[in-house]
């Protein structure tokens, strides 16, 4: 479900970039219009609830959008130490009660 808004978002920032004409070829344009969005939507790809998502991924991204980053978050649950940048990511994606967005 993330990567195709990633693919949507990334196709429309290139769309109005080609109708505006505005600089296409200047580097910063390029980094944050294609090139961020691209790295985030392959490496989202494939991301899904698994049976552990109880257990530690869903709690995780509630301490996350609910506070900042805590050290020694591990000493809490063993579990939160093995987190990756798709915590982040999730947790960012969050509407409402949906975490599956």
């Amino acid at each position: 479900m993330i990567l195709p808004i990633f693919l949507t978002s990334g196709l429309a920032a290139v769309y109005w970039v080609f109708i505006t004409k505005n600089n296409l070829f200047n580097l910063k344009n390029f980094i944050s219009i294609i090139f961020i969005p691209s790295i985030l939507g392959i490496s989202s790809y494939g991301v899904w609830l698994g049976w552990d998502t109880g257990l530690y991924h869903i709690p995780h991204q509630l301490i996350l959008r609910e506070n900042p980053i805590i050290f020694g978050l591990t000493n809490l649950n063993i579990w939160f130490g093995w987190s990756s940048i798709n915590e982040y990511l999730s947790a960012l994606l969050w509407v409402g009660d949906n975490f599956l967005f």
